[in-house]
């Protein structure tokens, strides 16, 4: 192992957030803060509002101001992304008002937003007769170093590549039984995709649920995961998911996560109570598992909440975590072992078991490219597959890889594939027509869109819908569907219309076809057809049901080009019940785990199944599930 002389250091939450926990801060009105520091220049009191394009649209924020203070900074109107942005605005404007300063730390994950919000409220000040000097002291934390932990004469027993959720929990679970753990991650702060969920974690059974009042059963939650094609999905990996959740969960619980009560899973899976509520009335669901929430209600807290565990790690020389550290490579010995990893600076770490907990390749365009030929991105820009080629490389197998868990209803606005997506659409809006690139009604609209995107030519889908669908619901997004950020006068989409680049209108369908470069006829025809279905309540075709079989009859006409948003990939390492990663021949790689998106999260247990948490409860319960197996591989 190399020796670089990385010198321990005290692990903040930059190492998470970059010093700028996303918390639920209020605001601070109406009085001036104690640190305001007299000054020359003056300031005309009163409320000054600026505008500014953020990441997904523009919004505008409003200063409250004193002759020499910031007493309030709001936000009065938004587009941006209420989990992540809204955050990202509220954190800024609490910080700058408590430091009286516009130099606070930005967010990570955020950066356009913080960004421009920080200009706003330099904007604002500046109206308010505030000089350059005037609100300029830096009260930015030091940006982290790249490691924790004396890495010169660390042997760790394990190696953990990824610090999502399934490399945090493995890394705490291998420290908990007394290994060293070396954490390995090429961003510069923890948190993988988990720190732009919601914060979900399903299970069964174990210490945690019961004291949010769910009494939950591994034995029903397996038999659930069971009934379903086995040829899509595994029972022994099922096994794990249900009987190892609660362990997962009460493990994370253990070394410092916060939770609110979220809600029970039952045989119907959407019998839950309202993700953001407390108080849920769980005995009138029949349900055998249940997921909580991180108490801020986004992932990122998960690795907030953990930080002062990990660095008790650290400071007792039990483990080590070394961020902008890509690894690219397995290290083996002649019998074909892996002995560690290699990084892209060159530097080798080596440890008797490796965990792969790096997560998917929904960022990765060579990947990706050679399954669709167009596409957007919802999920992590960190998820960039770069251990997929190093295990292919001493043997280990893929699967599932020719298919992902996409979300259709994307506009294309930016060019090129494999960009953030801005703006989508409610796809499965009822009364919605499907067509494929010839202006063919082509599928069952709502269902399985995901395979309908996959399947259908450059994967895109036009939408048909007229004005009476528009004025059922919002059905645009800024953002993706995830953001609940709608256009909610339609002021946004009849922008798109009227620029005529990703939606197009006409008064009547021909008009709407021809300016989306569809043929008019066809197009015509189509929707003839599919409103007789909707004059005899049956649909001849791909047998829609009756309540969704809505005629689209009176103009204008809206046809939407979209195409699909890969949130999270499908496909990846072929493992064990261990979680050991195995070769061509079903023979675990000795030394070799791995976990997650990166052991194809979304085929190890009923993959058609969809319920709230599952995504973290994949990824904990099998981090849990191969730190377990190394410390008793190893005799760790």
């Amino acid at each position: 192992m190399t020796s670089n002389a990385f010198k321990a250091s005290s692990l903040s939450r930059r190492h998470f957030v970059a010093g700028a926990g996303i918390l639920a801060l209020s605001l601070m009105s109406g009085c001036t803060p104690p640190n305001t520091k007299p000054t020359e220049a003056k300031m005309t009191p009163g409320t000054y509002s600026a505008s500014v394009e953020g990441l997904y649209g523009p919004y505008t924020i409003e200063v409250d101001v004193s002759e020499e203070a910031i007493l309030d900074v709001r936000i009065a109107s938004t587009h941006e992304s209420m989990y992540m942005g809204q955050r990202a605005q509220s954190t800024i404007a609490a910080n700058v008002v408590k430091h009286q300063t516009t130099e606070v730390d930005s967010i990570t994950g955020a950066t356009i937003t913080t960004t421009t919000m920080k200009e706003a409220i330099r904007d604002a000040l500046t109206q308010a007769g505030a000089n350059k000097k005037m609100f300029s002291e830096d009260a930015t934390t030091p940006a982290p170093a790249n490691a924790s932990g004396d890495i010169a004469d660390f042997d760790p027993d394990v190696i953990v590549v990824g610090a999502g959720i399934t490399g945090i929990t493995a890394a705490l679970t291998a420290a908990d039984r007394g290994a060293k753990v070396l954490v390995l991650d090429h961003n510069s702060h923890f948190g993988g995709s988990t720190m732009y969920s919601g914060g979900y974690c399903a299970a069964a059974g174990g210490e945690t649920l019961p004291k949010y009042g769910y009494e939950t059963n591994p034995d029903e939650l397996y038999a659930w995961f069971l009934d379903g094609d086995e040829s899509t999905f595994r029972p022994e990996l099922s096994y794990v998911a249900a009987y190892n959740s609660g362990p997962a969960l009460d493990m994370l619980t253990k070394y410092g996560a916060e939770w609110i009560e979220g809600g029970p899973i039952g045989d119907g899976v959407g019998a839950h109570a309202n993700a953001a509520s407390t108080g849920n009335a769980t005995e009138e669901v029949d349900y055998f598992a249940a997921y909580v929430i991180s108490h801020e209600q986004r992932g990122l807290s998960i690795f907030e909440d953990t930080a002062a565990s990990i660095q008790e790690f650290v400071d007792k020389g039990q483990m080590v975590y070394l961020l902008n550290t890509k690894a690219t490579e397995l290290v083996t010995n002649d019998a074909r072992e892996v002995t560690g990893v290699r990084t892209e600076a060159g530097e080798e770490f080596s440890a008797p078991a490796t965990i792969l907990s790096c997560g998917g390749y929904c960022a990765n365009e060579e990947m990706l490219s050679q399954l669709y030929a167009r596409w957007a991105r919802s999920g992590s820009p960190s998820s960039i597959g770069n251990m997929f080629d190093a295990a292919v490389k001493i043997g280990a197998v893929l699967h599932d890889m020719d298919f992902c868990r996409t979300d259709g209803g994307t506009l294309p606005v930016l060019e090129g594939n494999g960009q953030s997506v801005m703006r989508e659409i409610k796809h499965n809006t009822p009364g919605m027509v499907w067509l494929n690139t010839d202006g063919v009604r082509f599928w069952k609209e709502g269902s399985n869109a995901a395979r309908a995107y996959f399947d259908t030519d450059e994967n895109t889908v036009y939408c048909v819908a007229n004005k009476a669908i528009l004025e059922s619901d919002d059905i645009l997004y800024y953002g993706n569907y995830a953001t609940y950020v709608t256009d909610s006068n339609n002021e946004e989409l009849e922008r798109m219309a009227e620029q005529g680049e990703v939606v197009f209108k006409g008064e009547t369908v021909e008009e709407a076809a021809e300016k989306a470069g569809l043929d008019p006829k066809v197009v015509a025809e189509q929707i003839k057809r599919y409103n007789g279905f909707c004059a005899t309540g049956i649909d001849e075709d791909f047998g829609k049901g009756e309540d969704s079989l809505i005629a689209l009859e009176e103009g204008p006409f809206y046809i939407f080009e979209t195409i699909p948003n890969v949130k999270n990939t499908y496909g990846g390492l072929v493992i064990d019940d261990c979680a050991r990663v195995v070769d061509g021949d079903n023979q675990p790689i000795v030394g070799l785990y791995a976990a997650g998106e990166t052991a194809g999260n979304y085929n190890i247990v009923r993959p058609s199944a969809s319920y709230y948490g599952g995504n973290l409860h994949r990824g904990c319960t099998f981090g849990y599930t191969a730190a377990l197996s190394a410390v008793a591989d190893f005799s760790l």
